[in-house]
């Protein structure tokens, strides 16, 4: 058999779920027959098409617009609201993607997709990056089934027909490759995929033990030798099988929990605004033995909170586990031994938009993914600043109290979805975070201490990982002291 190391995915209909309807429907308030009438006789697939070739949005709606002056608004959300048509990735293909690439694959990207609108798929689907090199037909000013599109990528990527696999939705574009001396699927459902890549042997099987499955995105992905290793014996681990998010993974409290959870088996995506931080984190992680991958975004952001839970579902299948961790301290905000009325509004809004907003973001993400999975555990990085009130700290303070108010309601709120959500509140730890604190009175901070001396992130990570397993099946809405006693006094 002709070895096949190099295989080229279609991305709308193989990958992602896009279909204009999605967005339609709700424009039409469930009028399926008036929607219909519409993509069939205004927003055509083949006035899509145009956009796909070269031509753009904007010149496709004035003419539309022209021609039906009264559809004006439905043709403007055709671009303006297009996102609103990628329901979310294909789970099962994506994993395939995945196990594709964790195996040292040739992965390539040819996609009739307007160079418009693709820019945005690429900032939400963190697999898109995964592939060595992608040609988009608006950028190119070609369209399949045009062959000429395949033999430009053909030469772009210097490809072997004989040595590659097209996969694609359209009967006729997988038609088209396959006059090219390319072996062509033509794609139905993720399932029958798999079996089709067996039998060319791409060296997928089915499934993956979880140690090696299906890894990504948003950044770097790097798989070690498996979860098992991190641990001694052979017993299995707190969190075998899980999957995890830990934001603010980049070091610290976050780095050690994402060592932690993947010593105890789980598969962990470990997010982080600096990328190179959080490549760091796969990075040790990997050396130790475990699976990670990295995401980038900024937890004050919808559309990035989005983006890293459907890359994390997207690579791994399902959310376990999530750590919302990332946070900031008053000297990152130059606010640093300033008391209440001294803050600058500016300081003070981004405090409360990544200490509380960014975790509401956070679990306004991961717990309908919970909820359709059947459970899941949270857990918030409060503080024992959430529990007093601590001199010029005063916008963390409220932050951190909100943190704790926010877990307490939705371990309420989503019980019956058996979902746990709890707080962890760490003292003083060592980390970056409190290094200017304990610089300007550490001395007296540590005399508060019965235990003399600060935690060590380690410390707080071990909290974590037993309030994310089975061991902790009773525990929700609590918010848990780890700070040498410190609360005690």
């Amino acid at each position: 058999m002709q070895p096949r190391d190099v295989v080229v995915f279609e991305f709308g209909g193989v990958l992602i779920d896009w279909d204009p309807r999605h967005l339609y429907r709700g424009l039409f308030a469930g009028d399926e027959a008036a929607m219909e009438h519409f993509l069939a006789t205004v927003c055509t697939h083949e006035w899509n098409r145009c956009q796909d070739a070269g031509r753009s949005f904007a010149e496709g709606a004035r003419l539309l617009m022209a021609e039906h002056p009264d559809k004006a608004e439905l043709i403007d959300a055709y671009h303006t609201r297009f996102d609103e048509m990628l329901a979310g990735p294909i789970a099962g293909s994506v994993e395939i993607l995945g196990e594709l690439r964790d195996r040292g694959t040739a992965l390539y990207g040819l996609t009739n997709w307007s160079a418009e609108t693709y820019p945005a798929a690429v900032e939400r689907f963190a697999f898109l990056r995964w592939f060595r090199g992608i040609l988009v037909s608006g950028e190119v000013g070609l369209i399949k089934p045009d062959p000429r599109i395949f033999a430009l990528m053909i030469e772009r990527f210097n490809i072997e027909a004989q040595h590659a696999v097209y996969i694609d939705d359209v009967e006729t574009n997988a038609a088209a490759a396959a006059s090219l001396g390319i072996h062509a699927i033509h794609f139905t459902t993720p399932a029958i995929l798999r079996e089709e890549l067996v039998g060319l042997g791409c060296f997928l099987l089915a499934p993956l033990d979880p140690v090696f499955s299906a890894l990504g995105a948003a950044a770097t992905v790097v798989a070690g030798l498996g979860a098992a290793s991190l641990r001694e014996g052979a017993m299995a681990g707190l969190l075998d099988g899980k999957s995890a998010l830990i934001t603010g993974g980049g070091g610290g409290i976050g780095r050690a929990t994402a060592l932690a959870f993947a010593r105890e088996g789980a598969r962990v995506a470990v997010a982080d605004m600096s990328a190179e931080a959080a490549g760091e984190t796969v990075a040790r992680v990997n050396a130790a033995g475990g699976q990670a991958m990295s995401l980038g975004g900024d937890v004050t952001r919808d559309a990035d909170v989005r983006a890293m839970i459907e890359g994390l579902v997207g690579a791994y299948g399902r959310l376990d586990c999530a750590f919302n961790n990332a946070g900031i301290a008053g000297w990152q905000v130059e606010a640093a031994g300033k008391k209440t009325a001294e803050w600058s509004e500016e300081a003070f809004d981004r405090m409360v938009a990544v200490n509380l907003k960014g975790v509401w973001l956070c679990m306004r993400h991961e717990l309908p993914q919970m909820q359709a999975q059947g459970g899941g555990t949270i857990v918030n990085t409060g503080s024992i600043a959430g529990l007093v009130g601590l001199p010029t700290s005063s916008a963390y303070v409220a932050a951190k109290h909100g943190v704790l108010g926010l877990t307490k309601t939705a371990a309420i709120e989503y019980a019956e979805a058996n979902i746990r959500v709890n707080a962890v509140c760490p003292g003083y730890i060592e980390t970056r975070m409190t290094e200017e604190t304990m610089r300007r009175r550490g001395e007296a901070i540590l005399a508060q201490v019965p235990f003399h001396r600060m935690g060590r992130p380690e410390e707080i990570a071990e909290m974590v990982v037993w309030l994310c397993s089975e061991r902790a099946s009773y525990v929700s809405g609590a918010c848990y002291n780890v700070d040498g006693g410190w609360m005690a006094i």
